[in-house]
């Protein structure tokens, strides 16, 4: 069974109150790799933890604005 990774890029809510970024969540298992929720402060959250926005494989949306 592979190591499954998670890393939360960004734990704040939509507004990013209290300077937290908006929710996002990467994961990786073996060569995959995905977000689960995508804020507009996603790509902040990535680079501040190095994580390479050209491997993500898959985006999924827990709702609506997500």
């Amino acid at each position: 069974m592979e190591k499954v990774e998670v890393q939360f890029l960004g734990t704040g809510d939509a507004f990013g109150s209290g300077g937290r970024l908006q929710a996002c969540i990467f994961v990786q298992t073996g060569d995959f790799r995905f977000l689960l929720d995508c804020g507009a402060s996603a790509l902040v959250g990535m680079k501040r933890f190095g994580v390479d926005p050209s491997g993500i494989e898959l985006v999924l949306l827990s709702h609506l604005h997500g």
